[in-house]
């Protein structure tokens, strides 16, 4: 009765530097498996001549060599392994509170898994190891997100369609608006396309805009010039006081007064509070405020006039 002596097949299996325990390195030709201790080692008995293949495994590795293939094996071998671990990838995309693209958000993933920028499409991707255990942030200055954050345990498969939303939150422009110490109400600021705000009866106005804003803000009413006339803001970030003086603006009242014996010079005429006098034609011109209200009177004890006022 001849009986086979055997040999071994045996070897250790590493990262590159420390061993990796809990291999199992599968045989064919019916002799199972041998898996790695504590020190990265394994060995297996099989028969003398044996002919096959051996195959390292481990969830979240692969291996180099990838198997080893053994032919009319006559002697006691060693093979060893360089495991590593495998790459699952993360990816989604980041739009506004108006599902807009959202570029160069920053999403950063806790306990070493890197960071990664979106591109200009939202569009983000990255290559976390399997097992990863952590957290993932998205961030841009002025933006709160929803979710706030996603958190990832012992991954092993690949995460796609990992989306967030991303909110302005937005700055404050707001200021006052006098003709040098009195409010002027019901002055409109025109921010363009984000809208326009109104002065309260204490010329005081405000207006919420995106983080980031560039435009031009201009106060607008009626009868009124202001200083300065406009206000240009450049990615603004944050909130801020801008306040303008009005001018209100004058108009002329003027005509022209007359008896049957020609024009009336140097006639008096009561305008409001103030006066002006008629010149050798009988003309007169005088300045008052946008929006005056009175009464114009020409004042003489000789005359009745047409009208009185």
């Amino acid at each position: 009765i001849a009986n086979n002596n055997g040999v071994v097949i045996s070897g250790t299996i590493t990262d590159g530097s420390e061993p990796l325990q809990g291999v199992k390195v599968e045989f064919t030709g019916g002799y199972g498996f041998a898996e790695t201790n504590s020190n990265g080692y394994y060995s297996k008995s099989v028969n003398f001549g044996y002919t096959g293949t051996a195959t390292p495994k481990k969830d979240g590795f692969t291996f180099d060599p990838i198997n080893t293939s053994y032919e009319n094996l006559t002697e006691n071998t060693i093979s060893d392994y360089i495991g590593s671990i495998s790459l699952l990838n993360i990816s989604g995309n980041i739009v506004d509170q108006d599902n807009n693209p959202m570029e160069n958000v920053s999403l950063n993933f806790s306990n070493g898994g890197g960071s990664v920028l979106t591109s200009v499409n939202g569009n983000y991707s990255i290559n976390v190891p399997y097992g990863y255990i952590g957290i993932a942030t998205p961030e841009k200055e002025g933006y709160t997100f929803d979710p706030g954050f996603i958190e990832y345990t012992e991954i092993t498969v690949n995460y796609p369609n990992q989306d967030y939303k991303g909110n302005n939150n937005g700055v404050i422009i707001s200021g006052t608006i006098t003709d040098g110490s009195i409010p002027i109400s019901g002055v409109t600021i025109d921010f363009g396309g984000e809208g326009t705000a109104e002065t309260n009866s204490n010329g005081f106005y405000s207006k919420s805009v995106d983080f980031g804003f560039t435009g031009t803000a201009t106060p607008e009413k009626s009868g009124y010039t202001f200083d300065p006339v406009s206000t240009v803001y450049n990615n603004l970030n944050e909130s801020i006081t801008t306040n303008y003086v009005a001018t209100v603006g004058s108009l002329i009242i003027s005509g022209e007064v007359t008896s049957i014996d020609g024009p009336m010079s140097d006639l008096i005429i009561k305008i409001g509070n103030g006066f002006t006098t008629t010149d050798q034609l009988g003309n007169y011109t005088y300045d008052v405020d946008y929006g005056f209200t009175g009464n114009i009177v020409p004042q003489s004890e000789l005359y009745n006039f047409i009208p009185e006022q």
